[in-house]
């Protein structure tokens, strides 16, 4: 009998993990309850510190709900104090989302394109995260209109909440935040590759940005800079409070993992650190400006404090650059992620106390108090800035590596100053395209436009190509154990017609759709379009100019023809503007109207400048079939050299 019950067992737990097992090319991922109590407590922990630092702060500044008076709407207390709360258990599980796939996409791979150990294990948990990120999101689409209508829950859902949600700009961030939550968490449950952890990364990151734009610094009169630099700040403080919670939750046992991971983080913190006190000083101008009321208001003194709490954290993480990550190293990871423990409460704060920032009443400040906005013509895009300037330092990185190897190995071919030249020049030139105004006059919207389509789309790449930012990665790379392959997407832009390609599809649908009139009026639309042109330019001129591994460098015939094929494009372009008909406009401020004959030499100055780039990029063509007939060139591609 007790045979016969042991094999019945053994069949049943058979079935059961036939079951379970996963087809071939599936990862499944089962969450087992209570299997972690220590992770599962050190969430509690950090939920419940940043909530009460929410709820006490709005008490203390008497921005928590008001008693309702007799007569008038009241949303109540649930809404009242269930809407921060949320907004806190939201922000959980989005720093929860992004650093599992920090973890899972850039901390803990160490080459090749499948997941392995604690990757595989974080990006499943980033599907969770993600979900219970959806539901958050929801919830507070419900909470906000509940608290914006005046009315109690239950009321606003009988009376139809989702017309009321789609009415407000804030609720639609917050579908918006939804809808990419849920697409994150698709992507992250079936994703078996590091490259599709990035993918799945780069959604929730964008994720984040929606609700930015519809808060305090969205309405005040230096939106650009405040709107921007709160976008930085708050992207990179969830790549920061986000990477070391998945540090500690998903690489706490000691191994190569961890010991790869730790020194990754470190350097992705200080560059976090940077941005978050940089940005968030002058998301704090911007706002408050010069005035001395306004620093000493509620909001202002929560700013303080919220100041301080970010410089203990700088501190903090001096303190695990000096003794802990050595401590680390040498098999003793107490001290460290004791000392991460205190960081990430310190950090739950902080975050309780942005919550309660963004319900808080901000004063307006006098006028001429705040930040001048421009710079004459020049209007700084912080987000633009803090992209170009990291790329920037990450290319010099480089350079300083093949020094050291050219000065470490004789013979090594070190790197070209001219090289670097143009690497620092493009940086220049796009710091400048990207602050011009979004919103000229219309005596010269047509000519700035098109300066700054020319300026991103062929002007920077071309400095980008002969910078030769891939090159110089393989050479600082020659000793790596292996190289990620390029994906798809990564193959379809290097294939210089497919470039080709999208360039025209990125200047037809600025410029013969209704999407550069809404660009212009919507700034996160307004930036799209800028990275757009910048990425088909790019794409473009580095696979002709520099060359890849997949394609090597193209002969000069090719690039001959390449280059004469864009400035006929151009040319095109050019006719079009000359010989559309111009209609009467108004100026910036709206005080004047342009006649004809201005919008008319307006367009004609644009189609003049594509003529010009033209006539360069087919001198350019001429060059390079002149040059190979001194040298012999016959037309073949050539192999991709270091």
């Amino acid at each position: 009998m007790h045979d016969l019950g042991r094999r019945q067992r053994r069949a049943s737990t058979g079935r059961l993990s036939r079951r379970l097992s996963p087809a071939p090319g599936r990862r499944v991922v089962i969450a087992i309850p209570g299997r972690h109590p220590r992770r599962a407590l050190l969430l509690a922990v950090l939920g419940a510190t940043a909530v009460l630092v929410a709820v006490v702060t709005l008490a203390l500044t008497g921005s928590g709900p008001q008693p309702s008076v007799p007569g008038l709407p009241s949303a109540g207390a649930l809404t009242g104090w269930g809407l921060p709360a949320v907004h806190v258990l939201g922000n959980l599980c989005a720093l929860g989302c992004v650093g599992a796939l920090l973890v899972g996409g850039v901390l803990a791979p160490a080459g090749g394109g499948s997941l392995t150990g604690a990757g595989t294990r974080a990006v499943g948990a980033a599907a969770s995260w993600a979900a219970g990120w959806v539901a958050a999101s929801a919830l507070t689409v419900l909470l906000t209109v509940s608290d914006v209508e005046g009315a109690p829950v239950g009321q606003v859902l009988s009376s139809g909440v989702a017309t009321l949600a789609w009415a407000l700009p804030q609720t639609r961030a917050l579908l918006a935040v939804a809808v990419l939550a849920a697409v994150v968490s698709v992507l992250a449950s079936r994703t078996a590759t590091v490259l599709g952890a990035r993918w799945a990364l780069g959604v929730a990151l964008l994720a984040v940005v929606p609700p930015l734009y519809t808060g305090h610094s969205a309405h005040t009169t230096d939106h650009a800079i405040a709107t921007g630099s709160l976008v930085v700040h708050v992207l990179a403080a969830t790549a920061w409070i986000g990477g070391l919670l998945g540090l500690a939750l998903h690489l706490r046992r000691p191994g190569s993992e961890q010991l790869r991971a730790v020194p990754r983080f470190s350097a992705l913190a200080l560059v976090c650190f940077c941005a978050v006190a940089g940005s968030g000083v002058l998301a704090a101008m911007a706002r408050l400006g010069t005035s001395v009321p306004a620093w000493i208001s509620a909001y202002g003194a929560v700013l303080a404090v919220k100041f301080v709490a970010v410089a203990g954290l700088g501190v903090v993480g001096w303190q695990h650059r000096r003794r802990t990550m050595a401590a680390l190293r040498g098999g003793r990871p107490g001290a460290f992620w004791r000392l991460a423990t205190g960081e990430l409460l310190l950090m739950a704060g902080v975050s309780g106390l942005a919550v309660a920032l963004s319900r808080t009443a901000a004063p307006t400040p006098p006028a001429g108090a705040l930040l001048p906005a421009r710079l004459g013509w020049w209007q700084p895009d912080v987000l633009a800035v803090v992209v170009v300037l990291v790329l920037l330092g990450v290319y010099l990185t480089g350079v300083r590596m093949a020094g050291c190897l050219a000065f470490v190995r004789p013979g090594h071919p070190g790197w070209s100053r001219w090289r670097t030249a143009a690497a620092v020049l493009a940086a220049v030139v796009a710091l400048i395209a990207t602050g011009a105004p979004a919103r000229p006059s219309s005596a010269v919207v047509v000519t700035v436009g098109v300066v700054q389509l020319m300026v991103l789309s062929v002007v920077v790449p071309v400095l980008v190509a002969l910078a030769a930012p891939g090159r110089l990665n393989r050479l600082v790379r020659e000793d790596a154990a292996s190289d990620d392959e390029p994906g798809r997407l990564t193959r379809l832009l290097r294939d210089p017609v497919n470039a080709f390609l999208l360039l025209v599809a990125v200047t037809a649908a600025v410029w013969a759709t209704p999407l550069g009139s809404l660009a212009t009026l919507n700034e996160p639309l307004h930036q799209v379009v800028e990275g757009a042109a910048l990425v088909a330019g790019t794409a473009l001129f580095r696979s002709a100019l520099e060359g890849n591994a997949v394609t090597g460098v193209l002969a000069a015939r090719d690039r001959a023809v390449l280059l004469l094929v864009t400035g006929g494009f151009l040319t095109g372009f050019a006719a079009a503007l000359a010989t559309r008909r111009a209609v009467p406009g108004t100026t910036a401020a709206g005080a004047g109207v342009v006649s004809v004959d201005q919008v008319l030499a307006d367009q004609h100055r644009a189609a003049a400048v594509l003529v010009a780039v033209a006539l360069v990029l087919a001198s350019a063509a001429l060059a390079t079939l002149l040059r190979a007939r001194q040298t012999g060139d016959r037309g073949k591609t050539s192999p991709v050299t270091a």
